[in-house]
């Protein structure tokens, strides 16, 4: 794909006119056949290497010679012989974040250079501080007006450096006149001829073939096509052969289309050309389709889309072979006399329909579970203070001289008290901790690289330390049922906000703010709550202001005059053991 187009005025050349295809990494192709033999390999390819297509466009000891430290795009258009060839619809352009942007010109022979002119696109005129380099090193500078013009102290000189300082990128150069110096000059029609070995990088079943490429210069100039063919035949094995382009050619070419055939001119004619036959759509959904087909000989039925094997078609019960045409293309394989129905189906659809249903449905339950209040299971009196709950005593046997009595004692309390949990520092508490920040900064590794390995870790610390602050303040709701919700909300606003700045030409840092960080970061916190709370249940509650009186524990070792002391005897009572009781009285 090409980063740049011709207007009614000039080419204009951007990034964002790039769409990015499947294909335009390398070339890698897979064919079979039915038996080995020797073919004639040829194909189409563009020149996308711009120091290559200036030295064949431009060839000659006589020409300048052009360099620059960055380009906006690998289009010829946009090369910087663009500044020198003479043509206003055309310019080199600076990369987009090449702060000092500098343009290298060098001539055949010596000369004195007082002045040069810098022509830039209407829209590019702002005035552009540059400073004006000589071969011996000498320095010359100023500042470019809207017309151009830059006047200095003569120096003898076979080259300028121009380096510029702009106030804005990047920076947009139609033309640079030096006088005496004469512009490049290119044949469009002459033609350039890439010698043996010089052609496309490509290899046929794992082995390098050499090539040799033919064109035009107007080819290069304007990024079309060239033709290349093999040094000599190649040979083709029985059954699947790969043919692979690297994704960087080292000789600049970028391969388009591949011709495998036998020698012989025989081969290269083709047979009657088929018209093609309509087919009558009966329904065309985005997963279900339905055909109807008539063909008396065997044929294709063609879907223009890419070929994907989940995609199947049937006439009646019988399915049809599914084919890939030229490479990429959606078929099937009708037999001659065909008639009918022909249903397409997408067989993942049901998949993916039932994935959704069950996201939607555990979507549905989390969105429940957070409204369901999650109720504390009551614990015993006296749990909860982290005292221990003594057993009731036994009440006194009255005729037995051995009573029993709970006595606890404050020492007591206090070690039940400390031998309710771990201490935080326990080796077996820090290795679980360890244990637990490590996953956290492995999966915040895997979804967000370094700086997700380092925020989710962190973050889970801090909403640990939240929810275990009671008195946690206006902070208390980070660690409540609705930060998952807040943040899902705010990583959808940013997906919105991208999309409706994605026009307005909002620098890429901005958009990758919107669409990758600032989602990324919400969903990171999202995933820090989670983990929180699974170490630390339950919602922090403020603590009282008022402080709680403990109910004071009665000293056992001071008699209570209340209460008897068993160990004297009631002289109301009588030792059932003693004796019987006396007349009258009852036991």
């Amino acid at each position: 794909p090409s980063g740049c187009m011709l207007t009614s005025l000039r080419w204009v050349c951007s990034p964002s006119l790039v769409k990015p295809t499947e294909e335009q990494y390398g070339f890698d192709q897979e064919f079979t056949v039915s038996q080995g033999h020797p073919a004639v390999l040829s194909g189409l390819a563009i020149m996308t290497n711009d120091r290559q297509i200036a030295r064949q466009a431009y060839a000659g000891s006589l020409q300048p010679r052009v360099t620059a430290s960055s380009t906006y795009t690998s289009d010829p258009e946009d090369m910087p012989s663009a500044a020198v060839d003479g043509n206003l619809a055309t310019a080199w352009i600076s990369g987009a974040n090449d702060t000092h942007p500098e343009i290298k010109i060098r001539w055949h022979g010596t000369r004195t250079v007082k002045r040069v002119t810098v022509v830039r696109p209407p829209s590019a005129s702002v005035p552009l501080q540059v400073l004006v380099t000589g071969s011996g090193g000498q320095f010359r500078g100023g500042v470019v007006g809207p017309s151009g013009k830059l006047s200095f102290s003569p120096l003898r000189t076979d080259s300028l450096t121009l380096t510029f300082t702009p106030s804005q990128l990047p920076v947009q150069i139609s033309e640079i006149h030096i006088p005496g110096v004469r512009p490049l000059t290119a044949a469009g029609t002459a033609k350039v001829t890439f010698a043996c070995g010089h052609g496309p990088t490509i290899t046929v079943n794992g082995k390098p073939v050499a090539t040799r490429a033919t064109g035009t210069v107007a080819d290069l100039l304007q990024g079309r096509p060239v033709a290349f063919v093999a040094c000599s035949a190649v040979t083709v094995l029985p059954g699947r052969n790969s043919l692979v382009e690297p994704a960087t050619d080292p000789r600049g070419f970028d391969v388009q289309s591949v011709l495998v055939d036998p020698p012989g001119q025989a081969s290269l004619r083709g047979g009657a050309t088929a018209s093609p036959a309509p087919v009558t759509t009966v329904k065309w959904g985005a997963a279900s389709r339905l055909v109807r087909v008539a063909a008396s000989q065997s044929s294709y039925l063609v879907v223009r889309q890419n070929y994907n094997a989940g995609w199947q078609a049937s006439l009646g019960r019988r399915v049809l072979q599914p084919v890939r045409l030229d490479g990429w293309e959606q078929a099937w394989l009708l037999p001659a006399g065909t008639r009918g129905l022909v249903t397409l189906t997408y067989g993942p659809n049901s998949t993916y329909q039932a994935a959704l249903l069950g996201g939607l449905g555990t979507l549905a339950l989390v969105i429940l579970a957070a409204f369901v209040p999650l109720w504390r299971r009551r614990e015993p009196a006296g749990a909860g203070d982290g005292g221990v709950a003594a057993p009731d005593p036994q009440p006194a046997q009255f005729g037995s001289a051995q009573f029993s009595t709970a006595q606890v004692s404050s020492e007591e309390v206090s070690s039940a008290r400390a031998g309710r949990a771990p201490s935080a520092w326990h080796p077996i508490v820090l290795g679980q901790g360890a244990v637990g920040l490590g996953l956290l900064a492995f999966l915040g590794l895997w979804v967000g690289g370094l700086p997700g390995a380092l925020l989710l870790p962190a973050a889970t610390l801090g909403f640990l330390a939240i929810r275990r602050t009671p008195d946690a303040g206006g902070w208390r709701w980070l660690a409540g049922q609705w930060l998952a919700p807040a943040l899902l909300v705010v990583a959808a606003m940013s997906g919105v906000a991208a999309d409706l700045l994605s026009g307005r030409g909002d620098s890429a840092t901005v958009m990758t703010s919107l669409t990758s960080t600032g989602p990324q970061v919400a969903c990171l916190a999202i995933v820090a709550a989670v983990a929180a709370a699974l170490v630390q249940p339950g919602r922090p509650e403020r603590r009282s202001r008022r402080a709680v009186r403990e109910p004071a524990v009665p000293d056992l070792a001071v008699p209570d005059p209340a209460v008897p002391d068993p160990a004297v005897p009631d002289p109301g009572l009588t030792d059932r053991a003693a004796g019987p009781a006396a007349p009258g009285r009852s036991s």
